[in-house]
């Protein structure tokens, strides 16, 4: 699905042709027939119609435009909706007749959609650095349209892909949301835009059957690693200021274990670690990026010390992860003398 305009961006031959059709002037000589058989399957609007374009009003607002697809997502319960159809910008329709949601989403079958293969949204942690973040990830069958919804039925994102990516579809979408930092944005205020509960992800597959997921949103953030130490030195809280200590191999990565929530962030709750992600990065002299999964019971890892020469700016990250998605990490830094 194609959306070309937005609420607030209209061409003039659109609006022209709503204001046409909405004050009811007779267009002569139709090209096309005005769409027919609206009908909504669960949050998806459907219609029938012979022309490749197709205006969109909710509540007598235009909302989008469609090419070569004749659905769109998401559609809300109790809203009214009229089409326009069009050969990309002329030949317009009138509107046609208003079409009512039903208060029940209007489940044309009652059956459950193919559920995604992978559905996870979460928050994520910088407690280093003061930022907090909101992740999603999403795979599953071919698809062309994706749509996600908080617990109060508010779409937050939505994807409709067109042209060349229709044709070939998606199966996986990652995406994350910006991270000010708690200067910016305060973490109250931040919890409040997304808040906990069950988020509704919603989709079609190229073959027009739907998809359809419930991920859990938890507000109970996990604690950052603490006490972090390589080789019996404890790492720095920050290294704005500082490379960290200076530290010889065999370069041996201890923590604390996480049993407790975030002391100050979210809310109180209990925590079931899931993982443990250690992050070793250096710039110079080669690029060097080293990822481990480590299992909750374990709480130390050794580094391999042949890849590290004397006198390295090392960076390190640990991330807690958590069984709800959520994720905390702490970052320092060392100085290798190997």
């Amino acid at each position: 699905m194609t959306i070309l305009h937005s609420r607030k961006q209209v061409f003039s031959a659109v609006k022209l042709a709503a204001s046409t059709s909405l004050l009811g002037l007779s267009l002569s000589a139709l090209a096309y027939d005005v769409p027919f058989n609206l009908s909504v399957d669960d949050d998806i609007l459907l219609w029938q119609s012979s022309a490749p374009s197709t205006n969109i009003y909710e509540d007598g607002i235009y909302i989008a435009t469609v090419h070569e697809v004749y659905s769109y997502m998401p559609v809300r319960d109790g809203a009214t909706y009229q089409l326009v159809a069009h050969n990309y910008g002329v030949d317009f329709t009138p509107l046609s007749p208003p079409f009512v949601v039903p208060d029940d989403d209007g489940g044309s079958d009652g059956d459950d959609g193919i559920e995604y293969d992978e559905a996870k949204i979460y928050f994520e942690l910088n407690d280093t650095d003061g930022d907090l973040g909101l992740h999603a990830l999403v795979d599953g069958d071919s698809w062309r349209e994706l749509n996600i919804e908080d617990p109060n039925d508010r779409s937050i994102f939505s994807v409709n892909v067109s042209n060349s990516l229709l044709a070939q579809g998606m199966t996986e979408i990652f995406f994350e949301s910006s991270e000010p930092t708690f200067d910016e944005l305060d973490p109250v205020d931040f919890f409040a835009r997304f808040p906990a509960g069950e988020y509704d992800i919603n989709g079609v597959t190229l073959e027009g059957e739907e998809l359809e997921s419930e991920a859990f949103l938890s507000h109970v953030i996990p604690s950052a690693p603490a006490n972090t130490a390589v080789s019996g030195q404890l790492l720095p809280d920050s290294c704005e200021e500082v490379d960290g200590p200076v530290v010889a191999a065999p370069f041996n990565v201890v923590w604390d274990p996480v049993t407790h929530s975030h002391a100050s962030l979210g809310i109180a709750g209990e925590v079931v670690v899931d993982l443990y992600q250690v992050v070793i990065e250096r710039e110079e002299p080669a690029p060097l990026l080293i990822s481990m999964d480590v299992s909750s019971e374990i709480t130390s890892v050794q580094l391999p010390s042949e890849f590290f020469g004397s006198g390295e700016n090392i960076k390190i990250e640990i991330l807690t992860i958590a069984d709800t998605g959520n994720q905390s990490a702490m970052e320092s830094c060392f100085v290798s003398a190997n």
